[in-house]
C-alpha cells in the first residue's frame, strides 16, 4: 500500500532542476540521445521507488515510480501526461 501511494504523475520541472538531480548523485539506468532522456535517481524513497528523470527535447519532468520502469514506459508517460495538459487547454 505504501509502495503505491509514493508513486507519482510526472511534473514539468527547469532544466536546472533536472541538471542538478543528473549531478547530485551518479545516475541509475540512464538512456538517451536525441532529446529523448531518462534516467533515475540511485537514491530510493521506499522500497523499489524512486525519482525518475526525464528530458523530451526542451522540456523536463520528474516523477516517483518503480526503479524497473524501462526508458520507453517513462517516455510514454510523460507523453500522455502532456496529451493530457493539452486536452486540458482546449
Amino acid at each position: 500500500m505504501l509502495v503505491q501511494a509514493a508513486r507519482t504523475d510526472p511534473v514539468e520541472i527547469t532544466d536546472q532542476e533536472y541538471i542538478e538531480a543528473l549531478e547530485v548523485l551518479p545516475p541509475l539506468d540512464w538512456h538517451g540521445g536525441r532529446g529523448k532522456e531518462s534516467f533515475k535517481s540511485s537514491e530510493f524513497f521506499v522500497s523499489n521507488i524512486t525519482s525518475i528523470y526525464v528530458n523530451l527535447g526542451t522540456r523536463y519532468f520528474t516523477f516517483r515510480d518503480v526503479a524497473t520502469l524501462s526508458h520507453q514506459e517513462i517516455m510514454s508517460r510523460c507523453r500522455n501526461h502532456i496529451a493530457k495538459c493539452l486536452e486540458g487547454t482546449q
